[in-house]
C-alpha cells in the first residue's frame, strides 16, 4: 500500500505530465518527415526531452514543499523549514541560472500555499489523491477557494518570471498558454473528484 506522500507525489507527477502534454506545440509534418527515413523517431525523442524538462521543472518547487510539509508534521519547527525552503529554492534557481530576488520571493509564497495544502493531504485518510482531496476540501467550493488561491501565487511568479527574463511576445504567449491549460486541467480534475 503506498504511502500518503506517495499517493501526493505521484498525482502531481501524473499532472505534470498531463499538462506537458497539452503545453506541447504539435508542428505540421514538413516534407523532410517523408524525404528523410526515421524523421518521425527525432520529433519523439525531442517531445519526450520537452516532456520530461517541464514535469521535472514543475515537481520541483511540489518536492520541496512537499517535504516540508512532511517534516512539520513530524514536528520540524515551521520557520526552520521555511528557511529551507527558501534556500532550496534559491539553489534551484541558480542551477537554472534564473535567480532574481523577487522571482524567489514569488516562489517562496507559492511553496507556502503548497507546504499548507500538503500539510493537510498528509493527515488525511484515503488511498487515492481525490479521497485526500475530499477528505480536505469536502466540497467543490472550498478547493476552488485553494485552487484560487494557487493560481493567484502562480501569476505572481509568472510576473516575476516576466521581469526577470523580459516581457517578450514569445514568453507572454507561452505563459499564458500555460496558465490556460493548467486552469482547464484544474478545472476538469474537480468535476471528477466532486
Amino acid at each position: 500500500m503506498k504511502s500518503t506522500y506517495d499517493i501526493i507525489l505521484s498525482a502531481e507527477e501524473t499532472f505534470a505530465r498531463e499538462a506537458a502534454l497539452g503545453l506541447i506545440v504539435r508542428r505540421p509534418v514538413t516534407t523532410w518527415h517523408y524525404l528523410i527515413p526515421g524523421m518521425f523517431i527525432f520529433d519523439h525523442l525531442k517531445r519526450n526531452g520537452e516532456i520530461r524538462r517541464y514535469t521535472e521543472s514543475f515537481l520541483a518547487l511540489r518536492k520541496i514543499a512537499l517535504s516540508a510539509a512532511r517534516a512539520m508534521i513530524e514536528g520540524a519547527p515551521e520557520e526552520q523549514w521555511r528557511s529551507r525552503r527558501r534556500e532550496e529554492i534559491r539553489l534551484w534557481l541558480e542551477s537554472l541560472k534564473l535567480h532574481s530576488a523577487n522571482l524567489q520571493d514569488a516562489l517562496l509564497k507559492e511553496a507556502d500555499v503548497l507546504t499548507d495544502h500538503y500539510k493537510n493531504l498528509l493527515t488525511a485518510e484515503g488511498e487515492l489523491y481525490a479521497d485526500l482531496i475530499l477528505h480536505v476540501y469536502q466540497d467543490r467550493d472550498r478547493y476552488a477557494s485553494f485552487l484560487r488561491k494557487l493560481t493567484g501565487v502562480e501569476e505572481e511568479v509568472n510576473e516575476a518570471l516576466k521581469e526577470k527574463l523580459g516581457n517578450t511576445e514569445a514568453l507572454m504567449k507561452r505563459l499564458s498558454m500555460e496558465s490556460r491549460v493548467l486552469e482547464h486541467m484544474r478545472e476538469r480534475s474537480a468535476d471528477t473528484i466532486f
